[in-house]
């Protein structure tokens, strides 16, 4: 499990982006933040067989 911690000086779009994309493909995306705690993402996308 990578963890990833710091300061993000972003303006929050990235996520916004990765909600659409990932419910375009018919999955879904689940975040959790808590102050102090982090940001939990959770995401659920079909895949196709090969």
């Amino acid at each position: 499990e990578n963890e990833n911690s710091g300061n993000t000086n972003g303006i929050g779009i990235g996520l916004s982006i990765t909600k659409k994309l990932v419910e375009l493909q018919g999955g879904n995306i689940r975040i959790k933040s808590e102050a102090g705690q982090g940001t939990e993402v959770t995401d659920k996308t079909k895949t196709l067989p090969l």
